[in-house]
């Protein structure tokens, strides 16, 4: 190449160029194939590369659907486990669900009546609300039946007729209390088992005021008194000195106070406490004004007022301001708390048992409430799904488990209830009987303030009956035997204190009462007895007819007209046995013309009507001959309960004694013509023995020290006319009541006349004894030789001396008994008293001595006769006739016949004396208003207006003055003009007396206005 380079350039150039090109060919002989392997290769390479893409696509297609499959895998995988773990949840739950359905089983019956009943009570709250209302607001002071009457017959059916969602049936108890595990607990704690007590502790704990409770049995103060103990309870008094003192202190603490013995007196001190006139502070204190002090009140005080008397004479204020409640013991009440004291004595063991099953019922009753609660509360309160917290349920089972059996024990406790009962009713006829002799006890109270008798005293009455029961005698005759000696011991304990004039009403109440409770009589028959015809008497024309009767009043002649009006009404009220009274009448009338104008019709059949019982017979008598009302009555007594019942009891003081303590006084209410003093110093040991002092102005510093030394000495104190000073008594009640140490020989004695001003916690306290002369000339000659001593007599030995006593004893009988027939007796009643009859003994057994002594065997009955007749009876009379009856007396019984074989002992007396008596007892007793125009059971002011309308119709006209003088052609003489001025003034009388009546009427008719 360098030589070519030399020779030419050019050809340097093309070798060059050769060169290059050879190079070129070989090299691309040898790079040509290795070009198209590569550009094989290449597309190779390029097919393989777009393969790989198309490979990637698809690798990643497939990555896609694999991430997306694997996705899907692990939402299955975790939506598997979702459903494995709901599966198991669900397994879970349905065994825990079965659990808590089988563990609340037993309370699913019972939740779904409950949430029925509140379904229920929801639509009817307007009218359960405002018939409770009305109930907690003004039914408290009414009686049991009135307060049944009006809130079960007149109100409910009055919101019923309104249209007033109410519930049907309704009780007052169903509403008011959640269940009855209450009444139980009252029962327990002494409150008697019975609606009328069970509304009476729901008015005394849910009334807005402080309760004023009625307590004449004191059935409520005990009961208060073992409900309140465990809040330690304060009792006391308005007449303790340091009632305030007590009042601050419980309203401060909060603890409840009870003001017993609540009589005509309350200190309006406590006016702010019993309206809750509570002052609050700016820092949230409350305070009550107590008198002049701010005192910091708690709202857990209690208030309680109580008072024995049936019928408090309170001021408006208290009444106004305390829930007045009437605790006056209703017959079932009263049978159930004898039924467990006759139990407890005959079968303790089975009274045992009935308060071990109380106490058990109350205690599971608690608990089954506190399980209940539990399990409400656990069942409200859980978080999240309770089938899940297993925790939970587990103690709801168990509370299940004490809930099922504490309802099965309860269950078990109910038959053994039943059981009990059952035995404890064999008791019951003797618990009903002792009721009605009780209530017919405390009726008596209605007919005089004195006749007030304490549950307590019964109740020893009673348990003593139980004790004298023989035991070897067969149950129904230990029964009969119990109930007698109930009867008697209740007759002689009580008819001592009650007057001759109202002891027939008591025998007979009691035989009432026992006829009602056992069918034999209903209450209508009674108010048809007491009441009679409530038809408009007041015409009197003769010709007037009734409905029913044929004959006009004036064609029968034994018939009066109030007669005919009561016996329509009993043809009418009670036409099962007096359907046919007046055709009886009509068809026979001479027969019962005879019947009624007999002597004694009580002791003869009804004419025509033999089917009457006795009761039933006193009904037809009150029609045609009510002046042997009182005879029949008597009568009826006798073949009811027997002649022992209607005898008066003879005093004996040795019984009176053994009766009293130092803690219980003896009350002599003294009657007229009778004084207790010279008998209470003969039955002392010594005279020295008795001290007594005549109450009066003055007196009482004296009288206290003296029943300060009594007590202390063991002497007998006796205050004597002690209706003098009440107020001083209420203080003696006081110091009674409260525990004091008195020697056990001291006796307080007390004399009184009647008065409504005594205390009468100290007459139900007391052994109450009524002085009076015996009614009956029997009973007054048993009365008056039971208190001769005759062993003192011993001493004299005149044949005369017993022959004449029995004498003076008759005299004195008969010169009492007279005064009972009024005008008839005498023309001035006399108080010819045992005094009278003690002087005139003593002044026989001197004179009888001293003829024994100068052996004078003649009498001078001029002597006995001016002593005996003309000093000591006759210095009583001061009616020149009276003073006739008293010689003639003398000379009838004074005289040498008195020791004839044969005598007549009588004192005169016709048949006008034996009517009056009869019709005036029955007036007083048993017929209050013998006109007979009102029902019994009527408003006061219906009596007022009707027995005005009655006068109203008696009334005769105005005299024309002018007619008569015409008539009578009265010349102006004295004695014309004495005659005009007469009519003159009874035509101004007639005017007055009309006018004021019609007043009256209009008076009564709006106070009676609703």
């Amino acid at each position: 190449m360098e030589d070519m380079k030399a020779i030419s350039k050019t050809g340097y150039g093309l070798l060059q160029f050769l060169k290059a090109v050879i190079q070129y060919c070989e090299i691309l002989r040898e790079v040509k194939p290795m070009q198209e392997r590569v550009k094989k290769l290449e597309q190779e390479l390029s097919d393989e590369v777009a393969m790989v893409d198309g490979m990637k696509d698809q690798v990643k297609l497939t990555q896609d659907e694999l991430t997306n499959y694997s996705t899907q895998y692990q939402t299955l995988i975790d939506e598997k486990q979702i459903l494995q773990e709901m599966l198991e949840q669900g397994e879970r739950r349905l065994f825990t669900s079965d659990r808590l359905m089988i563990g609340l089983k037993s309370q699913l019956e019972k939740w779904s009546s409950d949430l029925n009943k509140l379904e229920v009570d929801k639509s009817k709250v307007v009218g359960n609300c405002l018939l409770s209302a009305s109930f907690l607001s003004y039914a408290g002071p009414f009686s049991f039946n009135f307060r049944k009457s009006i809130v079960y017959d007149d109100w409910y059916l009055d919101i019923l007729a309104k249209e007033i969602p109410i519930n049907t049936p309704f009780k007052i108890q169903n509403f008011l209390l959640t269940d009855d595990s209450d009444i139980i607990l009252w029962t327990r704690e002494g409150l008697p088992n019975d609606d009328f007590s069970q509304q009476n502790a729901i008015l005394t704990l849910y009334s807005m005021h402080f309760p004023l409770c009625i307590d004449p049995q004191q059935q409520a103060l005990e009961w208060i008194k073992s409900m309140e103990e465990k809040n330690d309870v304060k009792v006391t008094n308005f007449g303790d000195t340091n009632f305030l003192e007590y009042l601050e202190g419980a309203i401060e603490c909060g603890r409840p106070i009870v003001f017993e013995d609540i009589d005509d007196y309350v200190d309006l001190i406590i006016e702010n406490v019993l309206v809750k006139n509570i002052i609050e502070h700016e820092d949230g204190h409350q305070f009550v004004m107590v008198g002049n002090r701010q005192v910091t009140f708690n709202v857990n005080f209690r208030l309680y007022l109580v008072t024995k008397m049936s019928n408090p004479h309170l001021s408006s204020v208290i009444f106004s301001k305390a829930s007045v409640i009437n605790f006056t013991m209703i017959h079932s009440g009263l049978e159930q708390k004898l039924l467990t004291i006759s139990v407890s004595m005959e079968r303790p063991d089975v009274e045992e048992e009935l308060d071990g099953l109380a106490s058990e019922i109350v205690a599971k009753r608690q608990l089954l409430r506190e399980q209940e609660i539990f399990i409400l509360h656990e069942l409200s309160t859980t978080m999240g799904n309770i089938l899940d917290n297993i925790d939970l349920i587990t103690t709801l089972e168990t509370s299940n488990a004490k809930y099922v059996d504490i309802c099965q024990h309860l269950h078990d406790v109910a038959r053994m209830m039943e059981n009990n009962d059952r035995m404890r009713s064999q008791y019951r006829d003797i618990a009903s009987y002792g009721a009605c002799i009780f209530l017919a006890m405390s009726d008596m109270a209605k007919v005089n303030q004195i006749y007030q008798y304490s549950l307590g005293t019964f109740i020893n009455l009673f348990r003593q009956a139980l004790k004298t029961a023989p035991e070897e005698v067969t149950f129904e005759t230990k029964v009969a035997i119990i109930k007698n000696n109930l009867l008697r011991n209740t007759y002689n304990w009580c008819s001592i204190g009650i007057f001759q004039r109202d002891q027939l009403l008591f025998t007979f109440g009691i035989v009432l009462k026992l006829s009602v409770q056992r069918g034999d009589l209903h209450q209508r028959q009674i108010d048809f007895l007491f009441g009679g015809s409530s038809m408009n008497t007041n015409q009197t024309d003769d010709d007037r007819r009734y409905d029913g009767w044929d004959e006009p009043v004036a064609q029968l002649k034994f018939m009066t007209v109030n007669g005919m009006a009561d016996a329509q009404r009993l043809m009418k009220e009670f036409p099962e046995k007096f359907s046919t009274l007046v055709a009886n009448i009509e068809m026979q009338c001479d027969l019962w013309e005879e019947w009624c104008y007999s002597d004694a019709p009580e002791d003869l059949s009804v004419p025509l009507m033999p089917h009457l019982n006795n009761f039933e017979k006193l009904m037809v008598l009150r029609c045609f001959r009510r002046d042997r009302l009182y005879r029949a009555i008597h009568k009826f007594v006798i073949s009811e309960l027997g002649e022992e019942f209607v005898a008066p009891i003879v005093l004996n003081y040795r019984e009176i004694y053994a009766r009293t303590s130092s803690s219980i006084p003896v009350i002599f209410v003294v009657g007229p013509g009778t004084n207790p003093t010279e008998d209470i110093v003969r039955f002392s040991t010594t005279p020295e023995q008795v001290r007594m002092i005549s109450l009066g102005e003055g007196q009482e510093t004296t009288a206290w020290k003296m029943l300060e030394e009594c007590a202390e000495n063991g002497q007998w104190l006796l205050y004597e006319n002690a209706h003098n000073l009440p107020k001083f008594m209420r203080h003696v009640e006081q110091h009674f009541h409260q525990a004091w140490d008195a020697d056990e020989n001291f006796r307080l004695w007390i004399t009184m006349s009647e008065s409504d001003a005594f205390p009468p916690g100290l007459l139900e306290k007391s052994v109450k004894i009524v002085t009076e002369i015996p009614k009956g000339l029997k009973y007054n000659l048993k009365s008056t030789i039971s208190r001769i001593e005759f062993e003192t007599l011993e001493a004299f030995d005149h044949p005369a001396l017993k022959p004449l006593i029995f004498v003076l004893t008759f005299f004195h009988g008969v010169m009492q008994e007279r005064r009972k027939y009024g005008k008839i007796g005498w023309n001035i009643p006399y108080e010819f008293n045992d005094t009278d009859f003690s002087i005139s003994l003593q002044i026989l057994c001197l004179y009888l001595t001293k003829a024994l002594t100068s052996r004078q065997s003649r009498i001078s009955w001029d002597i006995l006769k001016c002593l005996i007749g003309d000093v000591v009876y006759g210095g009583r009379v001061f009616d020149e006739y009276d003073n006739r009856v008293v010689s003639c007396y003398m000379n009838e019984y004074f005289g040498n016949f008195l020791f004839d074989t044969f005598q007549p002992f009588h004192f005169a007396d016709d048949f006008n004396v034996h009517y009056t008596f009869p019709i005036s007892a029955t007036k007083q007793q048993f017929v209050g208003d013998w006109d007979g125009d009102e029902e019994i059971g009527a408003s006061r002011e219906r009596i007022i207006e009707d027995i005005a309308s009655d006068i109203l119709g008696k009334l005769p006209r105005q005299y024309d003055i002018e007619k008569v003088k015409k008539a009578y052609q009265i010349n102006i003489t004295a004695t014309g003009v004495v005659l005009i001025q007469e009519l003159e003034l009874f035509n101004t009388l007639i005017c007055h007396i009309k006018d004021h009546l019609i007043l009256l009427k209009q008076v009564t008719i709006h106070i009676s206005l609703p």
